[in-house]
């Protein structure tokens, strides 16, 4: 087989559901396709044109539009179409054009039906996915139920089996015996409960069957060591992320770091947010400041799409969030693709609305840098170019400097382990109004690249600090008090007045943040390690020191005005203008407005008893 076939059988080993294919029955389909390009513009397929053949993209982009000529959805690398009518057996009810230039692998309607006829997983997958794109019936770039629910639920509800556990002595043909027995993909190896490796099919293939290698071998000797891993209270949406990051296709999950199952590409397939994805997976493919640029300009078509959706303001809040975390993330491996490797390890920290996963639109950026040692001058001066260099790429994605300097530029907040202990012990333990004002952003502070050991010291030291400090707490809890809702005498809206936004709403200061505020305070005064404030709450009332009643009452308030803040943004970015937060109450239905007011009705009550709670403390 020459090279060129041999790389079109890599493609699509790459992506299910042909990534379970044996290397044989994959040569034998490469022998069947054909290739063709297309120039941007093109029209692929046009409307009722008969269904002939399926395509993989292996490069490029297309957009699939209905009869109407409105959009149905989008496809990129690595995702086929045409097998839409080839199922149904019809003529093609969309058009498709490609909106890059664009190199397909196209496969006969004739070889199509004998693969789904041969192969089970192959006729399942293509018929899951035609089903659930004829239940979305999509007419415009959004998320679905079902890709919200993907958004929105944990790790440890995609495991369907028990976990296939194997010691790293037994023998490579006891391994395969048993995924052949149990029609398995992959193997976690593990010792003690703990999980030291993996072995996958394409292991078998690639590391035993083509090399030649004695079946009697331990798996130790074909295993991937310490692999990538997920812990089961995390989301499908960051299962998705990690494996896209890092190009895998079997991600083990974890559970108090025992083994607990395995999800593979296959799996989250079906759940996908094929925009949030395809966004994602594109951040991770560029290659400079300016295609990143380029990418990020679609974050407000993915806002809007979820709005469009009915997400709730926590998912929306998180896929936000997460698609700014993988900008970072690449802009700090671009850095270092420059600048060299970090000289010592590093942590980079989301401080504000991103370490707590509550972004919206685009928000000025606050982030900073931990070190495990001090810095040398040779040091100090790699880093502040790496902070530079991702600060910079950051303002450029629409992610602006922060007003108050909250960044990693600021030689402030780019310091070793023991100054930030200390900074966190001063603010803890001498406690000042004004400074723990300034301060309170660094107590919503989450790890999202390098050594996240650093942090979860740092972490914990603080948590176990702040705990039992009522002095602390008490001066938290006033600065907690300072924004009140706009909600005066017989529940009439107050106003902004004055300015460019009289006569509105402030959602975000005067709905948003006191909420944020109160449920950092309950936090600290658990010890609790989360930092979205719906989690905050949650963990609050599970320790009791706030009511079940009074937790799911604030977070309900919180949902609802966040959910009327980002319909609001979503709006403004279809119109064209910049988001903010304030909004005309004559924008809401009467039923809005009055659903409005008993938000901030419970924020008024909750800050009550707050007050009295707190202020005994001082």
């Amino acid at each position: 087989m020459d090279i060129e076939l041999i790389e079109i059988r890599q493609a699509l080993a790459s992506h299910p559901p042909l990534a379970d294919l044996s290397v044989d029955k994959l040569n034998k389909l490469v022998s069947k396709l054909s290739v063709q390009y297309a120039k941007r513009g093109t029209t692929v397929v046009e409307l009722g044109a008969l269904a002939d053949r399926l395509y993989f993209i292996r490069s490029g982009a297309v957009d699939i539009l209905d009869e109407r000529g409105g959009l149905f959805a989008r496809a990129a690398e690595g995702e086929y179409f045409g097998y839409f009518a080839l199922l149904k057996g019809t003529s093609s009810e969309h058009r498709i054009i490609t909106i890059e230039d664009s190199l397909f692998y196209t496969l006969g309607a004739q070889d199509f039906q004998k693969l789904r006829h041969d192969e089970a997983s192959v006729d399942r997958f293509f018929s899951q996915a035609h089903e659930s794109r004829m239940r979305q019936a999509l007419s415009s770039l959004h998320a679905s139920e079902n890709n919200i629910a993907m958004l929105t639920t944990a790790v440890q509800d995609l495991l369907r089996y028990n976990p296939l556990l194997i010691g790293p002595d037994a023998s490579i043909q006891d391994g395969a015996k048993l995924m052949a027995d149990k029609s398995i993909s992959s193997l976690m190896i593990v010792k003690d409960d703990k999980l030291i490796g993996i072995v996958t099919d394409r292991d078998l293939r690639k590391r035993v069957v083509a090399q030649g290698l004695d079946i009697h071998l331990p798996l130790s000797h074909i295993m991937t060591p310490n692999p990538i891993s997920l812990e089961a209270k995390n989301y499908a949406f960051e299962a998705l992320l990690t494996m896209t990051q890092h190009n895998i296709h079997h991600l083990p999950i974890l559970k108090e770091g025992k083994p607990v199952g395995m999800v593979t590409a296959t799996d989250l397939m079906y759940r996908q947010s094929s925009n949030a994805i395809y966004l994602v997976g594109d951040i991770y493919r560029r290659k400079s400041v300016d295609e990143l640029k380029a990418v990020s300009q679609r974050l407000s078509d993915l806002l809007i799409n979820l709005t469009d959706a009915d997400a709730t303001a926590y998912a929306i809040g998180h896929v936000i969030s997460n698609v700014g975390e993988a900008i970072t993330k690449r802009l700090i491996e671009l850095a270092q693709a420059q600048l060299g490797k970090a000289p010592i390890p590093f942590v980079w920290l989301a401080l504000g609305s991103q370490g707590r996963n509550e972004q919206s639109a685009h928000s000025d950026q606050d982030n900073a840098i931990i070190t495990a040692e001090p810095l040398s001058q040779d040091e100090k001066a790699y880093f502040e170019s790496l902070a530079k260099f991702v600060s910079d790429g950051l303002d450029a994605c629409g992610y602006v400097y922060c007003p108050g300097g909250v960044m990693a530029t600021n030689p402030k907040w780019l310091q070793p382990l023991e100054v930030w202990q200390g900074y966190f012990q001063r603010w803890i333990n001498e406690p000042a109004p004004l400074a723990l004002m300034h301060s309170s952003i660094f107590f919503d502070m989450r790890p999202i690249y390098g050594e996240k050991a650093l942090f979860y010291d740092l972490q914990q030291g603080f948590l176990k600090e702040a705990q039992g400090n009522k002095i602390f707490l008490a001066y938290m809890a006033k600065n907690g008090l300072e924004h009140r809702p706009p909600l005066g005498f017989f529940r009439q809206f107050v106003l902004e007045r004055g300015g460019d936004h009289n006569n509105t709403l402030d959602l975000k200061h005067k709905g948003i943040v006191p909420i944020i505020d109160l449920a950092r305070v309950y936090a600290l005064e658990g010890g609790v390690e989360s930092v979205n404030s719906s989690d905050r709450l949650k963990a609050a009332a599970e320790l009791g020191n706030l009511s079940q009643e009074g937790a799911a009452n604030l977070s309900d308030a919180l949902e609802y005005i966040a959910y009327l803040r980002l319909r609001h943004q979503a709006k403004q970015l279809k119109q064209g203008q910049n988001a903010n937060n304030y909004i005309f109450p004559d924008e809401l239905s009467p039923f809005e407005r009055n659903h409005l007011k008993d938000a901030f009705k419970i924020v008024n009550t909750m800050q009550s008893i707050f007050e009295q709670r707190f202020g005994r403390l001082g």
